[in-house]
């Protein structure tokens, strides 16, 4: 059950497109045993660093991972490329001074 709860914890966070640290809350039914995600909190006090503690990981540590993730994800952010399917100024209409229904502005 801990294992599916952990792999369901790391599910909900991936899906939501989530950063940093959360806490995620679940329901078990005592009689079926099924596990439901209650709700996810993305600003846990104090970051539950408390919760880190069993897994050998200092609050001085996950701070230092929490800062070099989060420069991480800005320069990967920073190296994007958009590009579009179509020609985004036929889209409104053309460009000004274009041709549009026939008629030349």
């Amino acid at each position: 059950m801990t294992e599916r709860i952990r792999f369901l914890a790391g599910e909900t966070f991936r899906v939501l497109g989530c950063h940093g640290v959360s806490r995620i809350d679940f329901i078990i039914d005592d009689d079926t045993k099924e596990i439901f995600v209650n709700e996810i909190n993305t600003i846990p006090g104090s970051l539950s660093f408390y919760l880190w503690e069993a897994t050998g990981l200092s609050f001085d540590a996950l701070m230092d991972t929490l800062v070099k993730l989060a420069l991480k994800r800005k320069r990967e952010q920073g190296q994007k490329t958009v590009s579009y399917d179509q020609n985004i100024f036929s889209l409104s209409g053309g460009v000004k001074g274009g041709v549009k229904g026939g008629i030349k502005k």
